[in-house]
């Protein structure tokens, strides 16, 4: 069984910051670097599968590709966040796409307490399975690309690490 999260960032989540965000949810967990330096894992056990997988941040650079592909999709916002899960429109900005896959039922919880956290710290948006935590913010239905407006809004509290950056440039991964 997995599940799957990709967040869409508008700020640059450092792999620094990236690493940070997922030690602190990982708790007791163990978290690795794989071989290719490509994916961050936690697993229950210093030498055991990982339960968690989270790839390293990609810039899209066309905006309306993250609209395009998640259309449809159940998504987070936040309420301190940017407006609006990323648009078809031409205009769109670039952001950036993190992908968090749980590929154990012990791993769900964890996958989607970073997912939540990752959206949070870096001005993005969460599509993946709604949110079974108390306390989390409010999901919305990404609108298909034939739909248009805003999709509404959520509730629920969010934070921004003080160190997270607020710039949004940075090399492709």
């Amino acid at each position: 069984m997995s599940a799957d999260w990709v967040i869409a960032c508008r700020t640059h989540p450092q792999p620094d910051h990236l690493a940070a965000a997922v030690g602190a949810v990982a708790g007791e967990r163990y978290v690795r670097q794989d071989a290719e330096g490509l994916l961050l894992e936690v697993a229950a056990t210093v030498t055991g599968p990982a339960d968690v997988m989270v790839e390293l941040p990609r810039l899209i650079r066309v905006g309306a590709e993250a609209g395009r592909v998640l259309a449809g999709a159940t998504v987070t916002e936040f309420p301190d966040g940017p407006a609006g899960f990323p648009s078809l429109s031409p205009d769109a900005e670039p952001v950036w796409w993190v992908e968090v896959h749980a590929v154990s039922p012990d791993g769900q919880p964890v996958a989607e307490r970073l997912a939540l956290t990752i959206g949070g710290a870096f001005a993005g948006h969460v599509a993946g399975p709604p949110p079974g935590l108390v306390g989390t913010p409010g999901s919305v239905l990404a609108r298909p690309p034939s739909a248009s407006g805003p999709a509404d809004g959520p509730s629920g509290p969010s934070s921004l690490p003080a160190d997270a950056p607020t710039d949004t440039a940075g090399g492709d991964r």
